[in-house]
């Protein structure tokens, strides 16, 4: 909070290091070569001693953007080269997000890939007219697979978000998952899904990529995991990029029912869907666990204005998908109470949201799924809860007295699993035994 990064002793949770940075976004931290390296909203990119949290140095590699990722640390070894990965924002400039690259020594910016293709390049085309230079796209998160040379990177929805009609076309890399190879000098394509083509609902990829080793039918292969806020797992061949499954999460209302006053009716929206921090897999009964949210709402748009305005309390779920067969092994429903915000006009910028009642809502805790076949997430109201992986039975829960918006982690502290989360301005671990 406030910029500050701290270190605590992972046994007994005392503090050993506070750096108060002065700096937005200090959540997105990475380990790697001896340093903690945080990637601020503000585009600093900060190199920490783990021992003592001194400042190494400190580079402004995206002030223009502001970073939206964690870095991703990476060895390339045909160059030798120790980088780190990071997505970042649009400028004001009218430039696109980005997936870059910088120098682990030093902060050095290396190459930059921007997620709307520019003029002469393949999928330019997918934005008509001069909207390409109006349009935003943004990462949302990064996958690795160091053996292949391959980073992974879901985009989101595009921008503007309900006003299509700015930007004719399929919009590319919008709601894409995107493939590139880093065994070059520069990264080079090496292939994409698009989910929804020309998106106008916001129902774009919130959650990181997650690579895993599965069975699809009868056959094991690599795979990779993908949610939207569309409420759709998406599950792809890692090797090919072939869509192999889809499964639809929440209720889905296509904006084909118009609102009172105009407009439509779509479902999930906003706090919808499938959102950040994703899924958990059980290799031991090939099994995904994550969190879903049914939400509906109205929606006007056009050129001059709009609103998004929130109908009804909504639900929340948590489900357990088995990846061989695309079914549910369990789905786990949560009760809600709304919170009502009041309301505000949606003014002269296209998009601003006129909210109504918002989610109480387990979604951006995510899932932690271990070995001996507990699943963690959150409850509404700040419950840290475990599940029998197998058939979803509550086994046991903590109180943490706030909203739980982080994934719980696992580790071992001596001769101790311990499991740990963060919940408003608290962190708590437990055992397991």
């Amino acid at each position: 909070a406030g910029g500050t990064v701290i270190a605590l002793d992972a046994a007994n949770g005392k503090p050993k290091w506070r750096a108060p940075l002065a700096e937005a976004g200090a959540e997105r931290l990475a380990l790697f070569d001896g340093n903690v390296y945080l990637a601020t909203e503000k585009g600093a990119l900060i190199a920490l001693d783990p021992e003592t949290g001194h400042k190494k140095w400190e580079a402004a590699a995206a002030t223009e953007a502001g970073f939206r990722t964690a870095p991703v640390p990476y060895h390339n070894p045909a160059s030798g080269l120790d980088m780190l990965l990071i997505g970042t924002g649009a400028t004001s400039a009218g430039e696109s997000g980005a997936i870059a690259a910088f120098a682990a020594r030093d902060g050095k910016p290396l190459w930059l890939w921007r997620a709307i293709p520019g003029p002469g390049a393949a999928g330019h085309e997918s934005w008509g007219g001069s909207s390409s230079r109006q349009g935003a796209v943004a990462p949302v998160g990064i996958a690795l697979s160091p053996g292949t040379h391959t980073v992974f990177v879901t985009f989101g929805s595009p921008a503007p978000v309900y006003d299509g009609d700015a930007r004719p076309g399929n919009n590319l890399y919008s709601d894409s998952l995107v493939a590139l190879d880093l065994a070059t000098p520069e990264p080079k394509l090496r292939g994409y899904h698009q989910f929804i083509a020309h998106d106008v609902w916001d129902w774009g990829p919130a959650t990181a990529p997650l690579l895993f080793f599965g069975q699809i039918g009868d056959k094991e292969r690599n795979l990779i995991a993908v949610g939207d806020k569309g409420g759709n797992l998406w599950i792809l061949d890692g090797d090919s990029g072939a869509l192999l499954d889809h499964a639809a999460l929440s209720f889905v209302k296509n904006g084909a029912t118009h609102a009172p006053g105009g407009g439509a009716v779509i479902c999930p929206a906003i706090d919808g869907g499938i959102q950040s921090f994703g899924a958990a897999f059980n290799a031991a009964n090939d099994t995904l666990f994550l969190a879903s949210a049914d939400q509906c709402a109205a929606v006007s748009s056009g050129k001059a204005g709009g609103d998004v305005r929130v109908l009804g309390s909504g639900a929340g779920i948590c489900n357990a998908v088995s990846v061989a067969s695309g079914t549910f092994l369990w789905r786990r429903h949560f009760e809600f109470s709304a919170q009502g915000t009041g309301a505000h006009g949606a003014g002269a910028s296209f998009g601003v949201p006129q909210i109504g009642p918002r989610l109480e809502k387990p979604v951006n805790a995510g899932a932690l799924a271990t070995a001996s076949g507990l699943v963690f997430t959150a409850e509404p109201g700040g419950n840290f809860v475990a599940f029998d992986g197998n058939t979803g039975q509550r086994l046991w829960h903590a109180e943490t007295g706030a909203a739980i918006t982080t994934p719980a982690i696992a580790y071992h502290a001596g001769r101790e699993e311990m499991i740990a989360v963060a919940a408003g301005g608290t962190m708590s671990a437990y055992t397991t035994r």
